[in-house]
C-alpha cells in the first residue's frame, strides 16, 4: 500500500500537504488522457462495435449494467470500466476483446479490428483523440487510469490539495471537496490466468482495495489465510474469485470493509467453488455477484463463521 503523509491546517476548510523523501522523481507514466488513438480509428471502431458487440454490451456500452435489459455483456462504460481495467495497460482490453470475443465466434476479427474497437471503447469514456492510432506496441506501454487518478503515487510523494474537513455518522474526520488530489487504490493479489495458483498461511493487512482477486483460470486455494483490514474500509473485498474452477477457500479468517469472500463471474463462468470453515468479522459475509453474467455453479458453503 502506498505511503502518504498528509498534515493538515486550518479548522474547517483546510490546506494539506505532503514530506517528500524521495530523492529522484519516478518516470511518468503514459496513460490514456495522453492521446494515443485518432477519432478516425474510433469511428471505424464505432461501426465494428456495432456491429459485432452491441448485441452483448448494448449501444451505449452500458450492457448487464442497464436494468432495463436482460443482456450479459460487461458494462464498457464509466465506473464500471474502471473497476475492469483501471490501473491495467490498454493491452489488457485488447487482449480480453481477442481472447472472448464476438462472444459466438471469439478471435475471428483482425488484430487491427480489435484495435480499432479498443479505440472506440477509450474514446467512449471520454478519452481524447490524437493525431496518430493505437497500435499493439502503444497498448502495452500505455495505462487506463484507475479511480484515484491518472498515475497513482510512490511512496513519500508530495501531494497537495485543498479541500474541506468534514465529520462522518462515526465522527471520523475526512477531507471532503478536495481539488488536485490522487490516490491509487491497486488490488493487493491479483492472479489472472494463472491454473494452480495457492495461498497458504499468510497475513495480508490493509489492502486499498480488494485483497485477492482470482480471474479466469482453474486450480485455486487459499487455505489459512488471514486478511485483517478496517471495517470502515470501503471496497476491500477479501477473497474474490471470478470467472474461477475448481476453488477452495477454506480455514481462513477475514475482516474488511466489504465483502468476505465474493464469487463473481463477469465474462467466463465460476464453478466447483469450496468455502469451509472460515470466519468474518466486520464484512459483509459470502456473496454471490455482483457480475454473475455467465453463471455460477457447483458452490459449497459450510461450517462459516460471521461475527458483526
Amino acid at each position: 500500500m502506498r505511503k502518504i503523509l498528509l498534515l493538515g491546517v486550518g479548522a474547517l476548510c483546510a490546506t494539506v500537504a505532503a514530506v517528500c523523501a524521495q530523492p529522484a522523481e519516478p518516470a511518468r507514466k503514459t496513460v490514456v488522457h495522453d492521446p494515443v488513438f485518432s477519432s478516425a480509428q474510433a469511428d471505424r471502431g464505432k461501426a465494428l462495435y456495432a456491429a459485432n458487440c452491441a448485441g452483448c454490451h448494448l449501444a451505449g456500452l452500458d450492457g448487464s449494467a442497464n436494468p432495463t435489459a436482460n443482456v450479459k455483456g460487461l458494462p464498457l462504460l464509466g465506473p464500471h470500466f474502471v473497476q475492469d481495467f483501471g490501473e491495467a495497460k490498454v493491452s489488457a482490453l485488447f487482449n480480453r476483446m481477442q481472447r472472448d470475443m464476438p462472444k459466438d465466434k471469439p478471435g475471428t476479427l483482425s488484430e487491427q479490428q480489435y484495435l480499432d474497437i479498443a479505440a472506440y471503447v477509450l474514446q467512449q469514456n471520454k478519452f481524447p483523440a490524437g493525431a496518430k492510432d493505437l497500435t499493439v506496441d502503444t497498448a502495452t506501454d500505455v495505462w487506463i487510469p484507475g479511480a484515484g487518478g491518472a498515475e497513482g503515487l510512490v511512496d513519500y510523494t508530495f501531494v497537495s490539495g485543498v479541500g474541506c474537513l468534514s465529520q462522518d455518522p462515526t465522527r471520523s474526520w475526512m477531507l471532503v471537496k478536495a481539488q488536485g488530489l490522487k490516490q491509487n487504490n491497486p488490488r493487493l493479489i491479483q492472479a489472472e490466468k494463472s491454473n494452480n495458483f495457492t495461498l497458504y498461511n499468510i497475513d495480508l493487512l490493509n489492502a486499498a482495495n480488494f485483497h485477492v482477486v482470482y480471474e479466469n483460470a482453474t486450480g485455486f486455494t487459499a487455505w489459512g489465510v488471514r486478511i485483517k483490514t478496517p471495517a470502515t474500509a470501503d471496497n476491500t473485498d477479501g477473497i474474490d474469485p471470478s470467472g474461477a474452477v475448481n476453488v477452495t477457500i477454506a480455514n481462513s479468517y477475514i475482516m474488511d470493509g466489504d465483502d468476505g469472500i465474493a464469487v463473481k463471474a463477469g465474462s467466463v463462468a465460476s464453478k466447483n467453488i469450496t468455502i469451509k470453515n472460515d470466519h468474518f468479522y466486520g464484512t459483509h459475509g459470502i456473496s454471490v455477484g455482483s457480475e454473475t453474467n455467465d453463471g455460477v455453479s457447483n458452490v459449497l458453503m459450510a461450517a462459516r463463521r460471521a461475527i458483526q
